[in-house]
């Protein structure tokens, strides 16, 4: 009786699954209406004592319920072990919020793919990252309208990083033109969006002005 009637406190497992509490809560209940009713004498004596029957049946039918789902569990972490999570039969949609940022990816790994192609193995580890640098700074300065030159830096790179600045500009100007004809039209466009046109198409200007 004191064993189911205090199964929470012994093996705490409502950390594990905090649905019991409720079974725990029953047994809780029955154990205050059996020591309320029966037992009435010292401890251990009265007609109630080792009255285990309702908690028991409490927990019984916990465990019908429950065995199933847990035999699931374990299966699938077993799988998952021994084969690795199945992530990769899924396509992943790209949001409208990450259609830009899916772009950046994209470029980046085809940056990467170049320079591996491009480089001995040997220097290929410490060279990607100061290359991948070179390029966001040469596309801040293609942004801000700033001739952009590193010395020192081998021709092929250069062109590389240069042919890769040329077509997200070209795809960065497309696409603040497509936002503006939207919000001309009058489309639903999001606030920040509206906001971030205003600045691109301010820094086009100023581009096309200083040129």
């Amino acid at each position: 009786q004191n064993v189911f009637s205090h199964v929470g406190t012994l093996t705490g497992i409502y950390r594990f699954k905090y649905k019991v509490m409720r079974q725990i809560r029953m047994c809780k209940d029955l154990k205050h209406v059996i020591y309320h009713r029966f037992n009435s004498g010292g401890v251990g004596k009265g007609p109630g004592t080792g009255f285990w029957a309702p908690m028991w049946r409490v927990w019984l039918f916990f465990l019908r319920g429950v065995v199933p789902l847990l035999q699931r569990w374990l299966g699938n972490l077993l799988a998952r072990q021994f084969e690795g999570r199945n992530s990769k039969g899924v396509a992943k949609t790209i949001t409208k919020q990450r259609v830009e940022s899916q772009y950046d990816i994209s470029l980046r790994a085809a940056v990467m793919k170049d320079i591996l192609d491009m480089m001995p193995v040997g220097i290929r580890g410490s060279k990607t990252v100061v290359i991948l640098q070179h390029l966001s700074e040469a596309w801040r300065c293609w942004k801000a309208n700033i001739p952009w030159k590193v010395p020192g830096l081998p021709e092929p790179v250069e062109n590389m990083i240069l042919r890769y600045v040329k077509s997200k500009a070209d795809w960065w100007t497309k696409v603040s033109h497509y936002n503006r004809e939207r919000i001309k039209r009058g489309a639903t466009v999001d606030k920040t969006v509206c906001k971030k046109n205003l600045g691109r198409l301010t820094r086009l200007w100023l581009k096309n002005e200083q040129e």
